[in-house]
Formats: structure tokens, C-alpha cells, sequence
């Protein structure tokens, strides 16, 4: 482990012990932008997340902050049809280490030790045996583990980021008519919020437009819409991510994030 790598880890360890839950997630952000693999500061975001994001607190962890694409190999996701549900289990979290065999009573979700797979309480089901419940699976009935540490990851709430400064942001929308900042704010508040809140000194340009009829490759009409504005955009220096949806109001739209080549958050200490 560098020293980068440990200051940040053990910023991250006290600001958690603060209850500091957004400056400690911050911290680990950074970690798992360079690190994304890196098992101390997944588990330290399975704390601050398993803690700070219980909606009693006074200043509990947003669901912007908590959708960030970075974290979500962190969370359990349910496998029932249709249901998309997803959570930290404590089996994750650096505290759980301590402990032996976890016993939790009506968990947020479970993974079955037979089949493997993964339910939420609105899916799995409880069996009453004295004097105490047994959680089954749905699927197999199979005994579960209400505290797994290996968790199967979620769905994307959020466009990704790629570990490089954000530079501008083209919201192209299926609309005959002009569309204003409330409705490209809601978009990238739900999808790209990243773009709305720009940090260490980035500005983010936003640029949209209307699209009507709407084209068979949005894709094409984006890129010769990039090359007319800032043809640079297409060049080596930058890369450029395309991220289809519809939005609030079931209208389609093509999303382009156009990030600098270089690198945003790197260990000084790592070996090259």
C-alpha cells in the first residue's frame, strides 16, 4: 500500500469515526477513481454507506452521492424480476471484520447459500420456526446468509466516470420545441450530476439542443454537431462518452461527456 494510498484511507477512517459520512465518502471516491478494485477503501465505502445513508440522520448521504457509478460494485442488488433494488450488506463493512458469524434480524436483503442468488425483504420469504424466523430463498428455498461479504453489484444509476477532468456536457433532447435550463438541470441532476457539480477546479461547459424528428443514429447528428462547435472534441486530447435515455418526460435524448485525456486523480507514490 503507498502513502497515498494510506493518508487517504486513514482520512476516509477518521472522518467516518466524525460521522463526517459526505468528506469521508469524497476521500474514498478519489481512492476508488485510481483504485477501483481496492478491497480497504470498498469496505470503508460499505461503512460510510451502511451508516451515512439511513434516511433518520440529520444529514444522511444523498441519493446523488450514494448513485455514483464508482460504488456500484459496492451494493447487493435484488435478483427478483423487475424489482431493482439494491443495499450494502454489513458483511461488507471494515467493522464487520471484528466479528465472527453476523446474526441480523430483518435484513435489507439476503443471498441465498444454495442457489447464490440475491433478494431484498420485499422478495424473500420468512419462515416462522420457534423460537426464532429462518429467512428462505424464494428461488430454491435454500438457506440464506442475511450478512454476505461478497456482494453481486447493481445496475448504473448514473452515467460513468472515467478517472479524467470533465469538460463539457451536450444534452441533444427529442423535442419540437425549445427546451430550458429547468429541464436540462433535471436530466443531469438524475444522470450526470457530476456536470452540475464540478470539483478541483473544473468547469464544465453545457451545451443542448433539440432533436425533431428524432434520427435513426442520434449518435452521427452528436458527433457532427461536436465537430461544428469544437472539432478538437474528436481529436486525441479528448474522449468522448455517449449515454442514451429518455428523460422525465418519456422523451428521448443522447447524452455527450467530453473528457481531457489526462489523468484527474493519480498516486504520486506508485510505481510507474
Amino acid at each position: 500500500m503507498t502513502p497515498w494510498l494510506h493518508g487517504h484511507l486513514d482520512d476516509a477512517k477518521q472522518l467516518h469515526q466524525a460521522k463526517q459520512y459526505r468528506e469521508a465518502l469524497k476521500s474514498l471516491l478519489i481512492v476508488l477513481s485510481v483504485y477501483p478494485d481496492s478491497p480497504e477503501a470498498s469496505s470503508l465505502a460499505a461503512d460510510v454507506i451502511y451508516e451515512g445513508g439511513r434516511k433518520n440522520l440529520p444529514h444522511a448521504l444523498t441519493s446523488t452521492e450514494l448513485g455514483d457509478p464508482r460504488l456500484d460494485s459496492i451494493f447487493c442488488s435484488c435478483e427478483a424480476g423487475g424489482c431493482g433494488a439494491s443495499w450494502v450488506s454489513f458483511g461488507q463493512c471494515w467493522i464487520s471484520s471484528a466479528f465472527g458469524q453476523v446474526e441480523i434480524s430483518n435484513p435489507s436483503g439476503v443471498r441465498c447459500t444454495g442457489c447464490g442468488g440475491y433478494f431484498c425483504r420485499n422478495h424473500y420469504t420468512v419462515a416462522a420456526t420457534f423460537p426464532t424466523q429462518r429467512i428462505q430463498c424464494p428461488r430454491c428455498g435454500g438457506e440464506t446468509d442475511a450478512a454476505p461479504r461478497t456482494p453481486n453489484g447493481r445496475s448504473p444509476r448514473q452515467t460513468s466516470r472515467p478517472n479524467h477532468p470533465l469538460v463539457h456536457v451536450y444534452l441533444c433532447v427529442e423535442s419540437r420545441k425549445r427546451i430550458g435550463a429547468k429541464y436540462v438541470q433535471s436530466v443531469l441532476t438524475s444522470v450526470a450530476p457530476d456536470a452540475l457539480l464540478a470539483t478541483d477546479g473544473e468547469r464544465v461547459g453545457i451545451t443542448s439542443n433539440e432533436f425533431f424528428p428524432w434520427p435513426e443514429d442520434p449518435k452521427q447528428l452528436m458527433m457532427m454537431k461536436l465537430m461544428m462547435d469544437n472539432r478538437d472534441f474528436l481529436g486525441d486530447r479528448y474522449a468522448v462518452y455517449y449515454f442514451p435515455g429518455t428523460g422525465p418526460d418519456s422523451k428521448r435524448f443522447l447524452l455527450a461527456k467530453i473528457y481531457s485525456s489526462v489523468a484527474k486523480y493519480f498516486d504520486p507514490d506508485a510505481v510507474s
